[in-house]
C-alpha cells in the first residue's frame, strides 16, 4: 500500500498548526490541534509521489471557501491504528 491509498494523515499546515485529515465517503475532514471543528472538504495531491496535499474546504453548497496546504507527517491506511512517518526529504 502507498501513501495514496491512505486514509487518514497527520498534517502540517503552511501556518505551522498540525491538522488531521481523513477520507470519509463522500467528502474528507480536516481537523486542526487548534479546534475540535472538522472543516469539510477534499484533498488533492499535486503530482505522483508527492508528501504534501492541497485540502479546499468547502461550504453548505459544496463551493470552495478555503484553501490548505498540507504537509504529510504521517499517514494511515486504518483510520488511525497504525501510522507511518514522512522523513523529511
Amino acid at each position: 500500500m502507498t501513501i495514496y491509498d491512505a486514509v487518514a494523515f497527520k498534517v502540517k499546515l503552511t501556518d505551522g498548526l498540525i491538522a488531521y485529515v481523513e477520507e470519509q465517503e463522500y467528502n474528507s475532514l480536516l481537523r486542526t490541534s487548534a479546534t475540535d471543528t472538522n472543516i469539510v472538504g477534499e484533498y488533492y495531491f499535486p503530482y505522483e509521489g508527492a508528501t504534501e496535499f492541497d485540502f479546499v474546504a468547502w461550504d453548505e453548497n459544496n463551493c470552495p471557501t478555503e484553501h490548505y496546504k498540507c504537509r504529510i507527517i504521517a499517514y494511515s491506511h486504518d483510520y488511525g491504528e497504525t501510522w507511518t512517518e514522512v522523513l523529511e526529504g
